[in-house]
């Protein structure tokens, strides 16, 4: 095994320090302005006016948002509501199909469901059921983003389960 030597050391770079005495240090400086003024000059008074450009969030449907949209009185108010509403298909039933119905909407400015539409369903009628008991939904607490009301893009899911 041969030994390699050490690698130098690094090289110390020393700074000069300057000691600075508690003089009062004055430099002239020229500015030269291209307009004149004097003590008598009298400036107009400016009004300085935030503009804000607002960004126009015309149609565009958000999936993500600040503020999430909510069903009116909360989610186990809606799904109360979905229970009551949802009548089992008898197709459904003499087949015994049972599952989870994924449900797409939109929830408009105003708070109003559309688009409504299936994803993932489980057929024998059951989707059908689905979309005529969100068609007729109470109105959601539209999204906001920035503080405005915007289009939200919602997927929940609606089970159905033999008694």
């Amino acid at each position: 095994i041969s030994k390699q030597p050490p690698p130098p050391p690094p090289k110390q770079e020393f700074f000069n320090i300057e000691e600075v005495s508690d003089k009062e240090v004055v430099e002239e400086l020229k500015i030269t302005l291209d307009i004149e003024v004097t003590e008598e000059t009298v400036l107009e008074e400016i009004e300085i006016v935030d503009i804000v450009e607002e960004e126009v969030i015309a149609d565009e449907i958000f999936v993500v948002v600040e503020h999430q949209p909510l069903p009116k009185g909360g989610f186990e108010k809606f799904y109360e509501y979905v229970g009551k509403e949802l009548k089992y298909p008898g197709s459904a039933m003499r087949l015994g199909i049972s599952g989870v119905v994924f449900v797409q909407f939109v929830i408009e400015t105003d708070g109003k469901l559309t688009q409504i539409e299936v994803v993932k369903g489980i057929g024998a009628g059951c989707d059908e059921e689905t979309i005529r008991v969100m068609e007729n939904a109470p109105d959601w607490t539209p999204g906001k983003q920035r503080g405005v009301p915007v289009r939200v893009k919602k997927i929940i899911p609606i089970r159905f389960v033999i008694k």
